[in-house]
C-alpha cells in the first residue's frame, strides 16, 4: 500500500476525535442502515479506558483476543473494548504487526490481548472473493459533518461494499449501499450471508484512500487471511493457556541465526532473518536491537496445536521435526529445492506462509523423519524411521548420493516416493548424518563412516580427490568406507565446507580434509593418510577427551567429558570466547571457555561469526559477532573479544519473559 501520508495522518486524528455531532434522523447512514445491537455482537468499539466514546472499531476473533488496525493503537493511552451486548474488556497488550509502516500504512493490523473473555462468540477469518458484495460494520460518522454513532449505545452502522480488487495483503472495496467514513478505522469487512451473519470476517479498515463518505468511494482494508500466521502466533503466545516456558530443551546454531525448542514444545529463532529463515512472516533481524527478544520475540508458527521435537538452523533455512512426525522447513528454497516442497518459493518471509499454510515435506509413503541434519549449501538430509537416508536440494558434485547431479525438491515429481533413498550398501542404514558445503557424511548402523560428493580437499577421506555420487555405480557397495583408526568406531560426525571430523568411541577426535586442525594442511587426499595415520586432536594434557564436537565454517569447538568447552580457529569477532580477537590454534594449553561460575555445557554450535551453548541449567549463552542479532544481546556489539565479557558477565539469551 502506498497512501499519501496526509491521508494517513488525517485518518488517525479523525478516528480519535471527540467532538459532538448533532443527531440526525436515523433512517440512513449515507445510504446504509443502522444495525441493531444483536446483529453483530462481536464487533466492538475501541475506547480510552474509562470512556464509552469510540476511537476505532475492533472485532473479537478469539476468547481473549480482538483485531483492529495498527494505526488505531496509541501506546500512551490505555484502551478498552465495549461490545453491543454490554460486555467490555480491557486491553492488556496491543501488538502491532512488526512490519507496520506509519508512513504508508503497510501491514496495518494489530492484535489486542484482553484481560477477560467476553461471553460472545468470536468471528473467524475467511478468504474473500473478487466482486463479492460484503458487509461493513462500524461505529464512525455517517457523513461529512454528519451524525456520529460512536456514542449511541448498542448500535452499529452497516453498509454494503463490493470487493473492487484483491491484493496479496489488502482488499479494496467500493460502496454500493452506503459509505465508510471517518472514525470507522479498524472495523471489519464481513461476509454478507444471512446464515453466517456476524461470524466471518475478511479484513479491517485501514485507509479512506483520499475518499469521503459517499456511495461509490473506494476504501482499503487490511486482508486478514494474509496475516493469519501473525495473528495465530500472537494469540497463542499471549492469549492461550499453553504453559509458560521456563527453560530451553534443545539448541541449533546456524551460520547467522539460531533456533531453540523451549520446554513448552514451541520454537523460537533469532538472528539474521533476511531469507524468512526465522519463520516469522518477515525478513527482519531479531536480537540486535532493544525490544526484540524475550516475550517480544514471537514463536515460530508450526501449525495448529503442533509442538516441536527438534529444530535445526541451517544456511538460510530452518527445519523442525514435529510431535506428529511431520517435517517442516522454511526459509529460502532457491532453485535447488532446499525446503523440499517441489517449488522454488521462499517460505516464512511473508505473512500467511507459516502455520497450517506451511506444507510438511513429503518423504514418501509410510515413512517419517526421525533426524534432520542442519541444512548446508542448500542441501537438506533426513534419516527416516526405517533407517534409510534421503537428501534433497542442491546436488552439485553428487552430494545427494543419487548417481547424478540433478537437483531434487524444486520441481513437481521430485519428492515423496519419487525421491530415492541414498544407497549406503547392502543392508546398511544410517545412524547419523552431517551435511558439508559440497559433500555429505554418514555414520552407518555398523558404526562405520561413508562420505560422498565433492572431494577436492580429500574431505571424503578416501585417499584421493575424486568426487563420488555424481555418476552411476559410485554409491552402495561400490562406495568405500572411510578408513578409521584400527579397532575404533565412530560415535559422532561433523562437517564444514571442506573438512570432516569424527568423535571415536574412545572419546578422541580426528579430522581430515582441507586445513585439518591437527596439521593445518590437507589430509585424506593422498594414500596412507587415513586409518592409523590419522592423528588425534590434543585437547589438553593428560589425555583429555571430548564428549561432543562441532565444526563451523571457520571455527571448531569440543565439549570435554567434564562439560567444559574449548574452541579454536578464526576469532575476529570473539567467537571463540577467549576474551580476545586473535586467531587461536589448538594447543595443549588452550584455555576453556568461561561460561560462568559452576556452569557446564550440554551442547554447543558454531556459526560463521558467533557461537552458542546450551548450559547445564538449560539456559543459552552466545558470544561473537552480533551484526544481525545472532548473539541475541539486543545490540550490535561483539561479545567475547574482551576478557570482561565472558563468565558471569555474559548474560543468558532472553527467550521468554519481559
Amino acid at each position: 500500500m502506498n497512501y499519501p501520508s496526509m491521508v494517513s495522518a488525517f485518518l488517525f486524528v479523525s478516528a480519535c476525535s471527540t467532538g459532538d455531532d448533532a443527531e440526525e434522523q436515523r433512517s440512513s447512514v449515507v445510504g446504509g442502515t443502522y444495525e441493531k445491537w444483536d446483529s453483530y455482537p462481536a464487533v466492538g468499539k475501541l475506547t480510552p479506558a474509562g470512556s464509552s466514546y469510540a476511537t476505532c472499531g475492533a472485532t473479537l476473533i478469539a476468547p481473549r483476543a480482538a483485531i483492529t488496525a495498527a494505526h488505531c493503537i496509541d501506546r500512551s493511552i490505555k484502551l478498552s473494548i465495549h461490545f453491543p451486548t454490554g460486555s467490555f474488556a480491557n486491553v492488556q497488550r496491543a501488538i502491532q504487526h512488526p512490519s507496520y509502516s506509519t508512513t504508508t500504512l503497510a501491514n496495518d493490523v494489530a492484535v489486542l490481548i484482553l484481560d477477560r473473555a467476553p461471553t460472545i462468540k468470536p468471528l473467524t477469518i475467511a478468504t474473500p472473493s473478487p466482486n463479492e458484495i460484503a458487509r461493513y460494520v462500524g461505529y464512525g460518522r455517517i457523513g461529512i459533518g454528519g451524525q456520529s454513532v460512536w456514542s449511541l449505545s448498542g448500535e452499529h452502522k452497516g453498509t454494503d461494499e463490493r470487493i473492487f480488487s484483491l491484493g496479496a495483503t489488502e482488499i479494496r472495496v467500493q460502496g454500493v449501499g452506503g459509505g465508510i467514513c471517518y472514525g470507522d478505522s479498524g472495523g471489519p469487512l464481513l461476509r454478507k450471508d444471512p446464515q453466517l451473519k456476524g461470524t466471518v470476517t475478511y479484513g479491517v479498515l485501514s485507509s479512506l484512500d483520499g475518499g469521503y463518505c459517499d456511495i461509490g468511494d473506494i476504501h482499503t482494508f487490511t486482508r486478514l487471511d494474509a496475516y493469519q500466521s501473525f495473528i495465530n502466533e500472537t494469540i497463542t503466545t499471549y492469549a492461550s493457556d499453553a504453559p509458560t516456558p521456563t527453560s530451553v530443551t534443545s539448541l541449533s546454531v546456524g551460520p547467522s541465526h539460531n533456533c531453540a525448542v523451549l520446554d513448552n514444545g514451541r520454537v523460537k529463532c533469532w538472528g539474521d532473518g533476511s531469507y524468512g529463515n526465522l519463520g516469522l512472516g518477515n525478513t527482519n533481524h531479531y536480537g540486535r536491537s532493544v525490544g526484540t527478544m524475550g516475550d517480544a520475540l514471537p514463536y515460530v508458527d508450526l501449525g495448529t496445536g503442533r509442538k516441536a521435537v527438534s529444530v535445526v538452523a541451517g544456511d538460510r533455512s530452518s527445519c523442525a521435526l514435529l510431535d506428529n512426525g511431520a517435517l517442516k522447513c522454511w526459509g529460502t528454497s532457491d532453485f535447488f529445492g532446499t525446503l523440499g516442497l517441489e517449488d522454488q518459493n521462499t517460505r516464512g518471509d511473508q505473512p500467511g506462509e507459516m502455520g497450517d499454510a506451511l506444507p510438511a515435506v513429503n518423504l514418501g509413503t509410510g515413512v517419517q523423519a526421525k533426524f534432520v541434519a542442519r541444512p548446508n549449501g542448500y542441501t537438506t538430509c533426513a534419516i527416516l524411521n526405517n533407517g534409510s537416508l534421503k537428501c534433497w536440494g542442491n546436488n552439485w558434485y553428487g552430494k545427494l548420493g543419487l548417481g547424478h547431479a540433478n537437483h531434487m525438491g524444486a520441481t513437481p515429481g521430485t519428492m515423496g516416493d519419487a525421491l530415492p533413498a541414498v544407497d549406503l550398501g547392502t543392508g546398511r542404514t544410517a545412524k547419523a548424518v552431517s551435511v558439508g558445503g559440497g559433500f555429505v557424511c554418514a555414520i552407518l548402523d555398523n558404526d562405520m563412516v561413508k562420505c560422498w560428493g565433492n572431494n577436492t580437499y580429500g574431505q571424503l577421506g578416501l585417499g584421493d580427490t575424486n568426487d563420488r555420487g555424481d555418476e552411476p555405480f559410485e554409491m552402495g557397495d561400490a562406495l568405500p568406507y572411510v578408513k578409521l583408526r584400527t579397532g575404533r568406531t565412530a560415535v559422532a560426525i561433523t562437517t564444514s565446507g571442506w573438512e570432516t571430523c569424527v568423535l571415536f568411541d574412545d572419546m578422541n577426535v580426528s579430522c581430515w580434509g582441507g586445513f585439518a586442525p591437527q596439521t593445518g594442511t590437507q589430509i585424506g587426499d593422498q594414500p596412507n593418510e587415513m586409518g592409523d595415520a590419522l592423528r588425534v586432536l590434543e585437547l589438553g594434557y593428560l589425555g583429555v577427551r571430548a564428549g561432543s564436537i562441532t565444526r563451523g565454517r571457520y571455527t571448531m569447538c569440543a565439549t570435554l567429558i567434564d562439560g567444559t568447552l574449548k574452541c579454536w580457529g578464526k576469532n575476529e569477532t570473539g567467537q571463540l570466547g577467549l576474551g580476545h580477537a586473535q586467531y587461536q590454534y589448538l594447543t595443549l594449553n588452550l584455555p576453556t571457555v568461561n561460561l560462568g561460575t559452576g556452569r557446564t555445557v550440554k551442547s554447543v554450535g558454531t556459526g560463521d561469526f558467533h557461537t552458542c551453548a546450551l548450559l547445564d541449567d538449560n539456559t543459552v549463552k552466545c558470544w561473537g559477532g552480533n551484526q544481525n542479532g545472532a548473539v541475541g544481546s539486543e545490540s550490535n556489539a561483539f561479545l567475547g573479544d574482551h576478557p570482561s565479557e565472558m563468565g558471569d558477565t555474559l548474560p543468558a539469551v532472553k527467550l521468554f519473559g519481559k
